[in-house]
């Protein structure tokens, strides 16, 4: 049960003058004895609220309340890192299903050949056998080499320039295309990309 003052006041025996505060009492005690005005304890009164207002406004000035905004702050931003961090994978996750969608719809079977391929994968030198046709394609970028899942796939060039965009390190071979000048006297003689001895 809440008691208000002037209910306190009464059983107190204390009767306070009509118009005065209740909420303090030595203001009341101070206007009787003739050390204040009734306009100094109004100004009393005011400033005591303005201060009220600015601890309400400003919370910050307690060191507890410091305390407890700066440990707000981390976990807020921690929060955003893991977030942050959760997005990159959420997005890492969907380019490598795009990725492995692509493979797997344009892939192209090629055979076995006699004629080894050289190309590089995580700084190691890899070799595949393919017919000369593919050889040939592979060498003007036609045709690309992608790794998906530990295996090595053909695609066509068209595709595996999309994989290049959304992840370059899954394509291994795509060579540029050259345009031929049909001014050039020796567009009849290509010159071979490697040499059999």
């Amino acid at each position: 049960m809440r008691v208000s003052s002037r209910t306190l006041y009464q059983v107190r025996g204390y009767q306070p003058e009509d118009g005065a505060d209740m909420a303090n009492p030595f203001q009341d005690k101070f206007l009787k004895a003739g050390l204040a005005t009734k306009k100094q304890v109004h100004k009393a009164k005011i400033e005591q609220n303005r201060k009220q207002k600015k601890q309400r406004r400003n919370p910050g000035s307690d060191p507890v309340d410091k305390a407890i905004e700066l440990a707000l702050q981390r976990q807020k931003e921690q929060s955003r890192q893991s977030n942050m961090q959760r997005d990159q994978a959420a997005r890492e996750k969907a380019v490598a299903a795009q990725v492995k969608q692509l493979v797997a719809t344009n892939r192209l079977e090629v055979g076995k050949g006699d004629i080894a391929f050289h190309f590089s994968d995580s700084n190691k030198i890899k070799k595949m056998y393919f017919p000369k046709a593919v050889i040939d394609k592979l060498s003007n970028g036609t045709l690309g080499i992608v790794k998906v899942d530990g295996k090595y796939e053909i695609v066509p060039g068209e595709t595996a320039g999309k994989i290049r965009d959304r992840h370059p390190q899954a394509l291994l071979v795509l060579n540029e295309r050259q345009e031929l000048d049909p001014n050039d006297p020796y567009a009849e003689f290509p010159i071979p990309d490697d040499y059999e001895w």
